[in-house]
Parts: structure tokens; sequence; C-alpha cells
């Protein structure tokens, strides 16, 4: 008998809560007039954040000389003040004033870079603070994490004027923070900012005033962000790695204070983290659907040490709208949920029903990921549906995004402001297999056409079968339209057309072969590329089958493990 779990999701009065409560967060102008009692100028550190990670010495060299290597662009500062430099990207110059590059001075471990960190911090007092988006909120919060991480690098022998201006300006730019904290933009960046604040009530001398303001944002933003499976609201796995990088330094430094941490805190810590599991793939990284780029591998590493369960990861993300199939050493993980609420979209991609599958330790079938940096045209790219491993009818997108500049400033990116409607899966379990029954409505008001989606994974994990089918919707018969399924494969696979083009060979790193058939259909292997690669975009093929939907209203493929030849 199948065991069966079915999920329908739709646009309901929780995304327009949502929406309402980030907004309101946003505009509201008792933010804006605050006037923070018990916050004057402090002028001492009683404790420090604990770091969650290192830094590298060799960067800290690089930095010492003067090299400032940030976000995929360098600048030398040539002995003038780094802050006056032209900045070469928005990245860079978000890095630069973010300050976590602190931890790779810190690394160094000797007095000339402890001394070269005083001054850089004493420099920006001075007059990199008064840069144009330098005190923008999202910016602000992760200097101020900074700061507040490697103090006891910055203040260890520094004469006593120094820590009073180093206090006093932590003092200065949270309580600006907390008055600007409805304009920083929705999502992770806010939950940044409220952890900025309660961290810095924590670690300055008598701020319980500062502590409270911070813990009551910060349980606001967690009830508002973190779903009841772990997942984020953007339903970006990245988000996951910002939430816990954030969040357990801060649990760790109540302890150090000796004073019990917010409720909400702990019940978000021990739901992301099994969540950041399920999505890990065997070798580590995490799958690429909704905004995940590069796999930060260090962070990832630490975060994975604080892990104190250690569990198996959950296998239906229903509120987070993703599924997870263990088989033997197969994995598969699938976007089986809507887009996120547009506020929360800026990073989303168009990628329902998109699929990831990995065997072991080795990554087949991919999404193409997002670009580090400021992406342009690549960053469009990678939102498309074309991007990811799933169908495109008429190669137009299942999502569609904004277009508008201002939109854009307003809220950080651009979101999605149009999409599917309604998703469903249904997950059955049997002794062969777990199979996925998916559909989504995103092609129905341009195309009238529900795309369905059938996955099934043999408990083996020799085996991946899918059927295809475009179901009409409407009072009329829709027109026919091109549809390609497209599979993009990691770059250490390697794939050939058989003779007959009616099937793909796929051979990975190991030597492990499998065979791609298409039910009859012509099979073709084309470039594609993997944009969120470590070391940066790579080449890389895909499978594409072409069809039209008034001539094929059912299509089945499937992937077998085969003897390597």
């Amino acid at each position: 008998m199948a065991a069966v779990f079915a999920i329908r999701t739709q646009r309901t009065a929780r995304t327009a809560a949502l929406l309402g409560r980030a907004l309101s967060a946003r505009v509201s102008p008792w933010r804006l007039l605050a006037r923070c009692p018990g916050w004057p100028a402090s002028e001492r550190l009683v404790q420090s954040l604990p770091a969650l990670i290192g830094g590298d010495a060799e960067r800290g060299a690089e930095l010492y000389a003067g090299n400032f290597d940030l976000a995929g662009s360098a600048a030398s500062a040539d002995g003038a003040s780094v802050f006056a430099l032209a900045p070469p990207s928005r990245p860079w110059f978000r890095e630069l004033h973010g300050f976590a590059w602190l931890a790779d001075l810190r690394a160094s471990e000797t007095a000339l870079a402890r001394a070269y960190g005083r001054a850089l911090v004493e420099e920006w007092i001075a007059r990199g603070c008064h840069k144009r988006g330098a005190q923008a909120p999202d910016i602000a919060a992760r200097r101020i994490l900074s700061w507040l991480e490697n103090a006891p690098f910055l203040l260890g022998d520094s004469e006593p004027a120094f820590r009073r201006a180093f206090a006093r300006s932590l003092a200065r730019q949270t309580r600006r923070l907390y008055r600007d904290f409805g304009s920083a933009p929705a999502g992770t960046s806010r939950l940044t900012a409220a952890v900025a604040i309660t961290a810095t009530g924590l670690c300055l001398d008598e701020r319980p005033a500062v502590t409270n303001a911070g813990r009551k944002l910060l349980g606001d933003e967690l009830a508002l962000q973190i779903l009841p499976d772990g997942g984020h609201v953007s339903r970006n796995p990245a988000a996951l790695i910002t939430v816990l990088r954030d969040l357990l330094p801060l649990r760790h430094l109540f302890a150090l204070r000796q004073m019990e941490p917010p409720s909400g805190l702990l019940v978000a810590i021990d739901r992301v983290q099994p969540m950041l599991r399920f999505f890990r793939h065997g070798d580590g990284t995490l799958a690429l659907f909704n905004g995940m780029g590069a796999t930060p591998a260090a962070l990832l590493a630490a975060i994975a040490a604080a892990d104190d369960a250690q569990g198996r990861p959950v296998l239906n993300a229903g509120h987070a709208g993703y599924q997870r199939i263990e088989a033997g050493p197969a994995l598969l993980i699938a976007d089986a949920g809507l887009p996120p609420p547009p506020l929360f979209s800026t990073a989303a991609h168009a990628g329902t029903l998109s699929f990831e599958f990995s065997v072991g330790r080795e990554r087949m079938i991919v999404n193409c990921g997002a670009p580090a940096g400021e992406g342009g045209e690549a960053l469009k790219a990678s939102r498309r549906t074309a991007a990811h491993s799933t169908v495109t009818i008429a190669e137009a997108s299942s999502s569609r995004f904004a277009k508008s500049d201002a939109l854009n400033a307003l809220v950080g990116g651009l979101p999605m402001v149009e999409g599917p409607e309604h998703v469903e899966c249904v997950r059955e379990e049997s002794p062969e297999a777990t199979v996925l029954r998916l559909a989504h409505d995103g092609y129905s008001p341009r195309f009238g056409i529900v795309h369905q989606r059938r996955l099934k994974l043999a408990h083996d994990g020799t085996r991946l079968e899918g059927v295809e089918r475009f179901r009409a919707v409407g009072p009329r018969k829709p027109s026919a339209q091109p549809f390609s399924v497209r599979f993009h494969l990691h770059p250490d696979v390697q794939a050939a057309r058989t003779a007959n083009g009616g099937s793909v060979i796929l051979r990975l790193p190991s030597g492990m072969a499998w065979i791609f058939e298409a039910d009859g259909l012509a099979c073709e292997v084309e470039e594609s590329i993997l944009f969120s690669a470590s070391e940066g975009a790579r080449h890389s093929q895909q499978i594409v089958v072409r069809g039209t939907t008034g001539d094929i209203e059912r299509l089945a493929w499937s992937f077998s493990r085969t003897a390597p030849r």
C-alpha cells in the first residue's frame, strides 16, 4: 500500500499578511522618528561577539600591503586612504564598508596587522562614515557585527582614546541602525540588522534598552521569515546560511553574558539547521534554487560543526515548498512550491518543478545557480526558467520579474510580479520507488496550459523516470506551443549522443555511466553554464528534448545507470 503525502499551495491570507507586515515595518514613521531612551554614548565594551569562522592569513597579508581584493574586484590603496578610492563595483564598496575582511587581518596574528586594522577603523570613523551609502542598514549591520567579532584583535594593547572612540562609534552606528531599521530590504538584511542591535546591547556596558529593542525586532523578524519546517520565506538556501551565521554567535553571546536567549532564537536555530542539511548534496554543496550561488565551504563547515543534532534531514518540506528523495547512493531535490511573496523574491528564480540529481559525491543534474557580484545580464539569465532543469513553453519563463528601476531601488532588487498561483505536489512511497506528482499553472494565463511532471526514483537509486504532461485549461482549446525539456549537467559530467540521436551517454568523473532516453524523440546535447561554481562561471552541457504541445500531450524520459563502456 503506497503512502501518499499531498500538498496544494496557493496564494493565501498568509502571503498578504507577510506583505503587509514587511511593508509596514519598512515605511512606519515611528521608526524614522524613534528616540531611544537609555541610549547615551557608550565608552566601554564589556564583551565581544564570538567569531563563527576565522580569516585567511594570506588575504590578510595582501590587505596589509594595501591590496583590497573584495567581492571579485580589486583596488590598491598605494599609501592613500582606501576609503577615498573610487569603488570598482558596488559589491566591492559594500564589502569594504562591511569590514568582514578584518577577520583576515586578525588571522595574520601580527602586531603590524593589528595596528593597521586599528588605523583603518580610525580612518573610517574620521572619514569613511561620511561616504554616501556607507550607513545603509544592511552594510551598517554587517560592519557592527564585524567590529564586535574583531574587538579583541583591535582593542588589545590599544590606547584608551581608541577604545573610547571605538565604543562611541558602535553606539552611534547602532542608534542610527535602529532609526533606519524600517528602510532595510525585507529578508535577511533586516534580520541581520536586528541581530546587530541585540549584540551591541549585550556587548556595551549596561545597555539593557538596546538589548530589549533588539530582542523585540529580532523576535518579529524570526516569526516573519522562518517557516515552520525551517525554510526561509525567500525560499533561497543561501538565506539559511546567513540566518545561522548571525544567530549561532548571538546564542553564544547570550550564554557568555549569562542571560536567557529569546525563545524564538532557539526555535529558529533548531528549525533551520536540519533544513540546511535538506539542501546538501553528497559533495557537501547546496542545491541551486532561488538565488543560491557558490557554496561557502568554510562557513558551511563551521555551521555544521555547531549542529548538535546532526540527524537526517526532513524529506517533505511542505512549507518551504521542496521535496527530497534519498535512494541508495542517489539523491533528488525538487522545487515543488510557489514563488516567494514579492518583497522576498528579489533573488528568486523561475524554476518551479525543477530538480537536481546527484549520485554519492558526484553532481549530475543541476540548475545553473546564481552568479557572484552584481550579475548584470548573467543574473537575469540565471533567473529564467531556461536556466533550470525543467520545462519551458515557447521559451518563456514560468514567472515574470519586475523591470522598474524605481522598484529595484525601493526593495533592493527586481521581485517577481507574476507566476504560478497553484502548485500541486503528491508524494507516494511504495516498496519499489518514490514518486512525486507535481503540477503548476504558471503558463496558464499566457498559453492556457498546466505543466504536470511525474518523477519516479527507484529505491536502489539506479533509475530515475520522468513524465511531462501539458494539460489544457480554460474554455478554449489552447494553440500548439513549442516546448523544451532541459537537463543541465554539472561541468564534470561528459555527455555524448548515440549514433541515432535517440539517447545520450553520461560519464561521471568516477567512471560511472548513465544513459538518458526520451520516448522516441531526438535528444540534443547543447552548451550550458554553471554560474555558481566556486571558481567562477564554468562552461557545461545540457540535454534538451523539444516538441510541440499540440502534437505531444505526454513525454516520458529516463536516466538509467549502465555499465561503463
